[in-house]
């Protein structure tokens, strides 16, 4: 897992395989470990453009799709800076 990947299609669909075996009483487990993000270049991997396209992606799970939705809006807020001087100052 890369940090710089979350919320694209690939996580939508990997979160709601496991949301639909997991509300099968499917027993599941899941290891993943947290790599360092990669200089990117050419932007493979970000696949986020899904997000943007709610009437077509969030029919398949809308509490998934929304859930995705706002922490990426989150996690980019945080990125770019605004959101994490504002953390930090009313601390």
């Amino acid at each position: 897992m890369k940090n710089q990947y979350f919320g694209d299609i690939g996580d939508y669909g990997k979160y709601g395989l496991l949301k639909f075996l997991a509300q099968h009483d499917v027993k599941i487990a899941v290891n993943w470990y947290l790599t360092k993000d990669e200089e990117n270049k050419s932007g493979d991997g970000k696949f986020a453009e899904y997000l943007e396209k709610d009437e077509e992606y969030s029919k398949y799970d809308k509490d998934l799709f929304g859930t995705l939705m706002l922490l990426g809006t989150l996690f980019s807020m945080m990125a770019s800076g605004p959101l994490l001087t504002a953390i930090i100052r009313t601390s």
